[in-house]
């Protein structure tokens, strides 16, 4: 009775790792029904919205608009959720302490080109997209405090 148990939750165990994760072999179609499954149990609204897939080096990105509000939502390679951003104006109500970093360090040679929230219980902070007058765009990750991470890749 215990070994029938034992392969129970082993088999249980290996349903559930293999449900949370994206490998090499499923398919395109696989890979979009697990993804469209995580995000609708955690936003339900996303069931009558449409929903934008982009496949990049980093993961899966769903963009969709709820109540004309544009959000992101980011899964690494393997499916597994990593935030939801929203997108903001960048205007007088952006935080002091982001407004104040971006004019220290990038108000000179940069404008906001895009600005996204990240308001998650595990990780709070802002995506900028900054953009200089050559057209030369740079990426960057602002967490509460101001603190800057540059996230542009060379090419």
């Amino acid at each position: 009775m215990k070994n029938i148990f034992n392969i129970i939750a082993f088999l249980l165990i290996v349903v559930l790792s293999k449900a949370q994760s994206i490998d090499d072999t499923m398919s395109a179609a696989e890979v979009n029904t697990q993804l469209l499954s995580d995000l609708h149990r955690r936003y339900p609204e996303t069931k009558k919205e449409v929903i934008v897939w982009d496949n990049s080096v980093s993961g899966y990105d769903a963009l969709y608009t709820i109540n004309n509000n544009n959000f992101l939502t980011h899964y690494d390679k393997k499916g597994i959720y990593i935030e939801t951003r929203i997108e903001k104006e960048w205007n007088n109500e952006v935080p002091a302490t982001v407004r104040n970093s971006y004019e220290k360090n990038f108000n000179k040679k940069y404008m906001v080109n895009g600005y996204w929230e990240v308001n998650d219980p595990t990780r709070k902070g802002y995506y900028l997209e900054l953009k200089n007058e050559n057209g030369q765009i740079k990426k960057i990750w602002m967490d509460n405090e101001g603190k800057v991470f540059d996230l542009t890749v060379s090419k």
